[in-house]
Parts: C-alpha cells; sequence; structure tokens
C-alpha cells in the first residue's frame, strides 16, 4: 500500500531501517534523499517541493546533528 509517509534521509544508517519497519507492515514510504525519485535535498529547496507533495508525516534525519557547526 502507498501512503503519504515521508522518510527524509531514508537511505542512511537510520532512515534505512525506519523504511525497513514500515515495509514489513505492508507501508511503501516515499524515501526522501538525493538520489530518490522524487529527489530530496536539504542544500537544494528547489527539491523540496516535490518531496512534500501529498504527505501527511514524516521521520526526520538530518547530518550534520543541527546541534554542531
Amino acid at each position: 500500500m502507498k501512503s503519504n509517509i515521508l522518510v527524509i534521509g531514508g537511505t542512511g544508517k537510520t532512515g534505512r531501517r525506519v523504511v525497513q519497519h514500515l515495509k514489513n507492515k505492508g507501508i511503501e514510504p516515499r524515501v526522501g534523499a538525493r538520489k530518490a525519485s522524487p529527489s530530496f535535498d536539504w542544500d537544494n529547496k528547489d527539491t523540496w517541493v516535490a518531496a512534500l507533495t501529498g504527505v501527511e508525516k514524516m521521520y526526520v534525519s538530518y547530518y550534520p546533528d543541527l546541534a554542531v557547526p
């Protein structure tokens, strides 16, 4: 089943696990990553709209940590 859940960083260490847990429950999340389709890149705001369209829930991981410059 397709879902309206977006996992930002869905190909990374933590996000990949979140994606797999959702898939194990029969939920097909949208993966937010530079090489995903649609792509998502924190540093390129032009990718944000396509990645976020139709999304109602999201899991966000961010690297580098927001507390570290």
